[in-house]
């Protein structure tokens, strides 16, 4: 759900720092060194955590050698990097925190935090599907995927010391709970509600990321095998702020788009947070972003999903377009006068 003990962000934070760029890879509360420092700081899946990045963009840009910030996430920590960007732009005040909820989170700031931008590789955008998934055991032979994601489960619930061990999401987000020290009524549900990216079961959303202020790309994989690529057209379908963008690749799985595609996947994040071709850059409308695809993996056709950021491919929401994509190198779209 967030540690660093993985090579994914070694890689990163090397191509990120050859690229000329400051890195800082970072473990959410309760997990890795953040948890041994700070083992009183329960994980709340995104509750928290999101509040607490707004901070460390804060801490980072008083720094002299910085002058803006950009964010990545991967998995459970891309929904919590387009929390984030939800909080950055006035989550407080949606109508979709509840009263009891809004006192414990920070008061919005006037100034643009992650101004650089953020990426979300796969998120898990029905968060509450997959939860329902995982309350009855999964075989490893039958359902490998899910039965490898409660072996996780049931290896934190262990080493946290919780009561109850099976591979249930829903209680170890429960048992998390219990450890905040936050147990007003419906703390949960609230939770929950603050979490949510799509309506489930006729409970609300809200329109989380119409107040997002930087760039923000989501990226899937359309053969994901844990969070359905879907999900995520659905999500982009109810989106108008040309702020927020997404693209699905025919490949990647789940965060496997190093493996997938290295040099596309590498050149995509710099691209992005380039400081001058990239998707904050000065005087350019974000209208597409730029990468290099003379790297793109030999099948590569991926789903530009918001037409104001991609161009033309656009996604319903129920039905996934895979338009082909040239195999050149796109050079950036600024806008020009008429004539």
């Amino acid at each position: 759900f967030g540690d660093n003990g993985i090579k994914r962000t070694r890689d990163l934070a090397v191509a990120l720092r050859e690229a000329g760029f400051h890195v800082l890879a970072l473990e959410p509360r309760g997990h890795g060194q953040t948890e041994r420092r700070f083992p009183n700081h329960a994980f709340t899946f995104g509750v928290f955590e999101s509040d607490e990045l707004l901070v460390v963009s804060d801490w980072l840009e008083a720094l002299p050698p910085v002058r803006r910030t950009g964010l990545v996430g991967f998995c459970w920590t891309a929904n919590i990097v387009l929390l984030t960007a939800w909080f950055d732009g006035g989550a407080v005040a949606d109508p979709i925190i509840t009263d009891a909820l809004r006192p414990l989170l920070a008061t919005p700031s006037v100034k643009r935090r992650y101004k650089a931008g953020i990426i979300a590789f796969s998120p898990v955008v029905r968060w509450e599907t997959l939860v329902e998934d995982l309350e009855q055991p999964r075989s490893h032979l039958g359902d490998p995927v899910y039965a490898a994601l409660q072996d996780i489960v049931i290896s934190r619930k262990r080493r946290k010391k919780h009561p109850e061990t099976s591979g249930s999401l829903r209680k170890l987000i429960e048992q998390e709970y219990e450890q905040t020290g936050f147990n007003f009524p419906g703390g949960t549900r609230d939770g929950y509600q603050a979490l949510r990216w799509l309506e489930h079961r006729g409970k609300p959303a809200g329109d989380k990321l119409e107040s997002v202020r930087m760039p923000l790309l989501i990226v899937h994989g359309a053969n994901d095998p844990l969070a359905p690529a879907q999900d995520v057209a659905d999500l982009i379908a109810t989106i108008d702020n040309p702020q927020v963008a997404a693209t699905i690749l025919p490949g990647g799985g789940h965060v496997g788009f190093n493996a997938y595609a290295r040099e596309y996947y590498f050149s995509l994040i710099v691209s992005f947070f380039d400081p001058a071709t990239g998707a904050a850059a000065p005087a350019r409308s974000l209208r597409r972003i730029q990468i290099d695809v003379d790297h793109a993996p030999p099948d590569f056709h991926g789903v530009q999903v918001n037409p104001r950021v991609f161009g033309a491919g656009a996604l319903t929401g129920r039905q996934i377009e895979h338009p082909r994509v040239p195999r050149t190198r796109h050079r950036p779209v600024r806008d020009r006068p008429a004539g």
